[in-house]
């Protein structure tokens, strides 16, 4: 998706941070992102935390994988887990439904 577009932040370098151009604005977007993947994670068991070039995933025991970028949450909760992450299973897209 970045390349299709070109979008390089000069904030961040990712481009789930374009739009934000100002620090407010990069703060409410790691909050809204940690916000929806804490509730897509848990249905795994998973909880992450968002820090600026840094996603923090991890289980309730202590075990935890350090990201760089949101394409690695899927297979660092596989890797995590030792089982499937599907983010388009029954489950996870109940949460969109119930939060419309």
């Amino acid at each position: 998706m970045c390349t299709a577009c070109e979008f390089r932040s000069a904030a961040s370098g990712d481009w789930t941070m374009a739009g934000a151009s100002t620090q407010a604005d990069r703060m409410a977007v790691r909050a809204r992102t940690e916000s929806v993947l804490g509730r897509v994670l848990a249905t795994a068991g998973l909880h992450v935390a968002c820090a600026p070039g840094d996603i923090r995933l991890g289980l309730p025991t202590g075990a935890e994988l350090r990201l760089r970028e949101p394409g690695e949450i899927w297979a660092a909760a596989e890797a995590l887990t030792g089982k499937p992450f599907d983010p388009l299973a029954p489950a996870v897209l109940a949460l969109g439904q119930s939060a419309a």
